[in-house]
């Protein structure tokens, strides 16, 4: 019988920060606290291999002398170690780190808050956290959903490190104890790993959608997509979170109008924004988007098709003119053939921008 695991239900934020919080303090546990017991001997060696791998090089001594906070002024967790060092960790399961706040009144990124609450001291009096010196607070973003190279270079430019789900895993698996939650939460991330690679063994009848494997092709285009070095690829996320998609922008635009390639599961989709310079109404947008689609369908050397939705004009967001569904090729054992399925990225690249350049008729 397989034991039902606790995080196929928990598998929000709060849940993760729990766990984090919970190895943090274990970590601060003194040998005299555990009283020679050797599944706490376990969990507080697991612990300690946590904040070590989380703070590469910081010297900590056998001993640590922990005070574990979470949720302080949105901060997912926060520890203040051995009185001298701040541990300040965004921890994120699916959804992204945010850019820019939606309330004006707060431009900054919740990235940059964060840290400068810490800086200055502006914390709740209870944590008894003072100003700490830039080089003494710790900035860690954990991630164990995938993750995009736009999400982790936005990160890295905040100056906060990344410590994914790769990194968890290897402080977990060490691990020889009983306890139910980390054997459950060590199974889960190695559950979601496992699915993310799958789509390496993909058979044409296993495309699923929503599959976790789609976002482990995605990561491997952003990885070995080398059309040029020019062509910089965003992620595609929902208000639910996830890594659902791919996205650029060429450098070539027509004269008006500026366009997208989007990838989503097995669709290609080529996206007109709209004006560059100027609002166009509803009206004159729904005769722009016509006019575009026609001309991708003359140009799509009869691989493009009209969108399923229909040619609805919208000014909200990008609107699809053409599609290629199915850009994925599957070589003669049926197994996916990602060398041939990226060279079709290629492909619908160079189609969008020769439609660019030759516009409507």
């Amino acid at each position: 019988m397989v034991s039902p695991n606790i995080f196929k239900y928990a598998s929000k934020e709060l849940s993760q920060d729990a766990v984090i919080c919970w190895l943090l303090e274990w970590a601060g546990q003194t040998k005299q606290e555990i009283y020679d017991d050797e599944e706490n001997e376990e969990l507080r060696n697991c612990g300690l291999r946590f904040v070590r791998a989380i703070l590469r090089g910081v010297r900590l001594g056998r001993e640590v002398q922990m005070r574990v906070f979470n949720q302080v002024k949105y901060i997912d967790v926060l520890a203040h170690i051995n009185e001298r060092h701040v541990l300040l960790i965004e921890s994120k399961t699916k959804s992204m780190v945010r850019e820019t706040e939606s309330d004006s009144k707060a431009p900054k990124n919740q990235l940059v808050r964060y840290f400068e609450a810490v800086r200055d001291g502006n914390l709740p009096k209870r944590t008894e956290i003072p100003r700490t010196p830039k080089e003494n607070i710790h900035c860690v973003y954990v991630k164990t959903g995938n993750i995009s190279l736009w999400e982790r270079d936005f990160v890295v430019e905040n100056n906060y490190v990344v410590f994914n789900r790769i990194d968890f895993l290897k402080v977990l698996r060490p691990y020889r104890g009983t306890n139910d939650i980390l054997l459950d939460f060590r199974f889960h991330l190695e559950q979601i790993h496992q699915k993310t690679k799958s789509f390496k063994r993909w058979t044409r009848s296993m495309l699923k959608p929503k599959d976790l494997g789609w976002e482990g092709l995605y990561e491997f285009i952003e990885l070995h997509y080398e059309e040029n070095e020019r062509v910089k690829w965003f992620p595609l996320s929902s208000m639910k979170g996830g890594y659902n998609g791919l996205w650029m922008q060429p450098e070539v635009t027509s004269k008006d109008s500026r366009f997208n390639l989007w990838i989503t599961e097995n669709t290609i989709s080529f996206r007109l924004c709209g004006a560059k310079v100027k609002e166009i109404s509803p009206q004159g947008m729904d005769r722009s988007k016509t006019r575009w689609a026609k001309a991708f369908k003359d140009h799509g050397q009869g691989i493009l098709t009209h969108p399923r939705r229909g040619l609805i004009a919208t000014t909200s967001k990008p609107m699809c003119v053409a599609e290629w569904r199915g850009w994925l090729e599957f070589n003669k054992r049926g197994k996916l053939d990602l060398g041939c399925s990226v060279r079709n990225i290629n492909k619908a690249l160079r189609m969008l921008r020769k439609t660019i350049i030759n516009g409507p008729r």
